[in-house]
């Protein structure tokens, strides 16, 4: 038998339990044998191994003696007091917060265990560590609560307040809500535009709670929305509902999960010393509520480091007001700004400048660069007839500066930065048709493929029945279940307060429960497979046998040939065969020959931590992104399209339009050495013959401080 009991580390301030971690986190403890640190019966996750390159390289004091005042002002500032770091553009941001934090344990001797150091990413948060590691050593970064904001919140809320909770993605949220809009919406009016603009209300009402912004009316007439207030309201209460029964937070209802918790169980968090966050100005009010509270419970000092040049994620509702708020709620904090860049050359930083200072509301701030940095070119602005013109151009323009360069430009050297994801195609063919290596980047963990879920989905749906999404993402592939069972399960779920999951087991084998015998019939094969894998899973069955057995028993393939049509079929299928072949291989891990819990616990574990892993760079293809993906980026080479009216900026409302001015500022300020904007004379050349006018943000700034180039 697998012990279901839940080890806890203690110290002074707080009692955490030793979950599965959505962020870096990593509680000190003596490390059992071959590194391997367990957690629960179904998680675990290896402790990094001590070694020399973890050990600390410099004193604190060596790494201050290469810092700019400005830098040393921020890092030695009061203990106990609160601070903003206003950080621009490459102005060292990371090693500043990393050796905050180490003066904060070497220096003022709190123990690591009573800083938050707060991020809004995995990949920053490693990134710290990474930092940490090399100024105060592994044992001690590792004794610090460092992590994401949200997976921060998951292991407080799981571990004491909600045991049993699991957590949505936004794309579990998604079709949960799609398929309940589908039960009160029908004909032209259900579309995804409205799937999205309902799970964006969901998500208002969670950030703004408690305020008016919260209210349902007050959200509905925001939206414009072609449905009633009525069917509006049915259909985020039915969908709260479900995530009841399910057991089910997403990461806003995390926060203020969390913030309940504080008030409840104050001792929690009292012991604390310290709170740094990471990129404050990608704060949410929400977000904003739970750290004043942790600090005002605990009366602890709070680090804050940001840009609100950089606030770029409004409509995920970051606040970027949430600087003035921390000023009015912390009336002593101290302001301490960054402005000498080590990044970009002084044309760039003038251009970027000339840029952002159009905006008015914003408080006098200037980069300056570094005065070892030569001037470098002017930026270029080039115009093209057309989106497919500025592709083919910048693609000739890639290949010609890396010909010339004589091995001192890589491909990895270079960025398109794009406005919108769905702008790639044009750029991808002429880099193709080119022969030059690109990437679409993020790239998404192999785990996070569609036909990868579709198999998954079993599994994860057998271990956790009351995650309905999985079931819906198994319901929708199912050609012999019609969307109104669907439907049905999901209102008779709502009306007995049950899982769908415990509907489908009703239908199955309840002859009251009236559906057609074929797809009772499903049903009850369904049900059966789900018992076989939990139960085989138990048993200690290995991953690749479970994985093979669903592929035969749901008849994958004839599945896999229907859906793509023959369209690709022989590469999705390569992909089924990899998920199986990787399973092979982590059975024979040392995670699995060592655990204590089954093969298939350890499984899902892994699959779960890789699902929030993207890819790595590839450093010898061109890189095509999105500006937001771009964020904390930098490349010698940046190429940034489409700078026209209509797109910087989309919108004339004063808050998109200031947000979109900082979108292009943020897009200017990626290069180090060279920076080329261009923009198309029409819009959509084949379509309507539109002209399009240069982006007023460009129009504004002075001609001197950039060149134009002609066709």
């Amino acid at each position: 038998m697998h012990s279901r009991k839940l080890p806890f580390a203690h110290n002074a301030a707080m009692q955490l339990p030793l979950l599965r971690h959505i962020s870096t986190y990593r509680v000190h403890t003596p490390t059992p044998s071959r590194n391997i640190k367990f957690s629960s019966c179904r998680h675990l996750t290896f402790t990094r191994p001590r070694d020399t390159s973890h050990r600390p390289t410099h004193s604190i004091s060596q790494h201050l003696a290469k810092l700019n005042k400005e830098q040393i002002q921020a890092i030695l500032s009061d203990p106990f007091g609160a601070l903003q770091i206003l950080a621009g553009p490459g102005t060292g941001k990371t090693l500043v917060m990393a050796l905050r934090a180490a003066k904060l344990i070497k220096v003022d001797h709190i123990p690591p265990e009573l800083i938050f150091l707060v991020t809004f990413g995995r990949s920053p948060a490693e990134e710290l560590r990474t930092r940490l590691y090399g100024i105060i050593g592994q044992e001690l970064t590792d004794r610090l609560n460092l992590g994401t904001i949200h997976g921060t919140c998951f292991r407080y809320v799981k571990g004491h307040k909600t045991p049993e909770v699991s957590l949505w993605t936004d794309g579990m949220h998604r079709r949960n809500i799609k398929h309940i809009t589908m039960c009160h919406v029908s004909g032209e009016v259900l579309n995804e535009s409205l799937v999205s603009n309902i799970q964006q209300a969901v998500a208002r009402v969670k950030v703004y709670a408690g305020t008016h912004h919260s209210r349902l009316d007050f959200i509905y007439r925001s939206l414009r929305l072609e449905i009633s207030y009525d069917t509006f309201e049915r259909i985020i209460l039915d969908h709260q509902e479900t995530m009841k029964h399910s057991k089910a937070l997403d990461f806003d209802d995390l926060v203020n999960e969390c913030r309940e918790l504080i008030d409840q169980k104050r001792w929690l968090f009292s012991g604390t010393q310290h709170i740094l966050v990471d990129e404050f100005q990608d704060t949410n009010l929400a977000q904003y509520k739970l750290i004043r509270s942790i600090a005002r419970v605990s009366k602890c000092g709070i680090t804050v480091v940001g840009d609100p040049d950089q606030a770029i994620y409004g409509w995920r509702f970051a606040d970027r007001e949430n600087f003035q708020r921390m000023c009015a709620d912390f009336p002593h904090t101290r302001v301490t700004n960054l402005e000498l860049n080590y990044r970009s050359t002084p044309s760039i930083l003038n251009l970027a400048h000339a840029v952002i200072v159009q905006d008015e509301s914003r408080p006098s701030r200037t980069l300056h660069a570094f005065q070892a940095c030569p001037a470098g070119p002017l930026p270029t602005l080039q115009q093209q007839l057309t989106i497919e013109e500025e592709a083919n151009a910048i693609a000739t323009r890639i290949q010609d500066m890396h010909g010339k360069s004589n091995g001192a430009l890589g491909y990895g050297d270079f960025a398109i930065l794009l406005r919108y994801h769905h702008w790639k195609q044009p750029f991808e063919d002429s880099l193709g048709r080119q022969g030059v290596p690109f990437q679409i980047l993020p790239k998404l963990s192999f785990y996070t493929k569609d036909v990868v879920h579709d198999v998954l989905a079993y599994v994860f749906l057998a271990f956790s029945p009351q995650a309905t999404p999985w079931l819906l993402r198994i319901l929708d592939n199912a050609s012999a279940i019609d969307s109104e069972t669907v439907k049905n399960i999901q209102r008779l779920a709502l009306v007995h307060k049950k899982t769908a999951m415990d509907i489908v087991r009703l239908m199955a084998y309840d002859a009251s429960y009236k559906v057609n015998s074929y797809a009772q019939c499903q049903f009850q094969r369904l049900v059966v497979l789900l018992d076989y894998i939990k139960r085989e899973g138990r048993n200690g069955a290995l991953p690749s046998h479970i994985l093979e057995y669903i592929i035969k028993h749901t008849n994958f393939t004839t599945y896999l040939k229907r859906r793509m049509r023959g369209y690709n079929f022989p590469q999705c299928w390569r992909e089924i065969q990899i998920l199986v072949h990787e399973a092979r291989k982590f059975e024979t891990s040392e995670v699995v020959a060592y655990s204590t819990f089954t093969p298939m616990d350890a499984y899902i574990h892994h699959v779960e931590e890789l699902s929030k892993e993207a890819k790595m760079f590839d450093t010898q293809s061109v890189n095509i992104m999105t500006v937001h993906a771009s964020k904390g980026l930098e490349f010698p080479v940046v190429f940034i399209p489409g700078v026209i009216n209509g797109v910087y900026p989309r919108s004339k409302r004063r808050v998109e339009y200031e947000e979109d001015r900082r979108l292009l500022y943020v897009a200017c300020t990626r290069p180090k050495a060279e920076l080329h904007l261009t923009y198309p004379e029409y819009k959509d050349a084949e379509i309507t013959r539109e002209r399009a006018e240069l982006s007023e943000f460009m129009d504004k700034v002075d001609p001197h401080l950039y060149q134009t180039l002609s066709n």
